[in-house]
């Protein structure tokens, strides 16, 4: 009796310590049970973490790339409006060069057209001078004509005074030689006057012999 009791004792104790160690067990189960919750909370915790940690870097990153496509865009337009304003200074460079260029080109044509216009002064001048040359050649031509008709005109009267001097020789030696006809002429009437003197004469004395002795 005192060993079924002893055993019925040893059989409790037993089971109670299998209830204990289960108990334990079961506890330890819960423990680690909670502690897996635990563990699984802490890492579900530490990934939300994480992923938050991720968004967090990514919306960073996404940021930064906002920032660098921000500044990426500006330094584009800083880029395209240093271009712009080369381009301007490039145009209005080129601008000045052809402004330069036509200033020159009008500066050529005025010096060409001043060139042209001395030229033609000179062209004139040369025209004037040629004429002057010309009309003082003409002058003198003129003169030498009216010269030289001069002289003609001289030598006529010299001619004609030669003519008429000569005429009046003519004239005079006509009248002399008439006079010496007409002398002659005289001579010849009074020697045929003293002639016929002469045969009267004789007459008489044939007429009258008596006066003759």
């Amino acid at each position: 009796m005192a060993t079924s009791f002893r055993t019925a004792h040893r059989k409790r104790k037993k089971e109670k310590e299998r209830k204990k160690e289960k108990e334990r067990k079961k506890e330890k189960e819960r423990k680690k049970e909670k502690e897996r919750k635990k563990e699984k909370e802490r890492k579900k915790e530490k990934e939300r973490k994480k992923e938050k940690e991720r968004k967090k870097e990514k919306e960073r990153k996404k940021e930064k790339e906002r920032k660098k496509e921000k500044e990426r865009k500006k330094e584009k337009e800083r880029k395209k409006e240093k271009e712009r304003k080369k381009e301007k200074e490039r145009k209005k460079e080129k601008e000045r060069k052809k402004e330069k260029e036509r200033k020159k080109e009008k500066e050529r044509k005025k010096e060409k057209e001043r060139k042209k216009e001395k030229e033609r002064k000179k062209e004139k001048e040369r025209k004037k001078e040629k004429e002057r040359k010309k009309e003082k050649e003409r002058k003198k031509e003129k003169e030498r004509k009216k010269e030289k008709e001069r002289k003609k005109e001289k030598e006529r009267k010299k001619e004609k005074e030669r003519k008429k001097e000569k005429e009046r020789k003519k004239e005079k030696e006509r009248k002399k030689e008439k006079e010496r006809k007409k002398e002659k002429e005289r001579k010849k009437e009074k020697e045929r006057k003293k002639e016929r003197k002469k045969e009267k004469e004789k007459e008489k004395e044939n007429h009258f012999p008596a006066f003759s002795s």
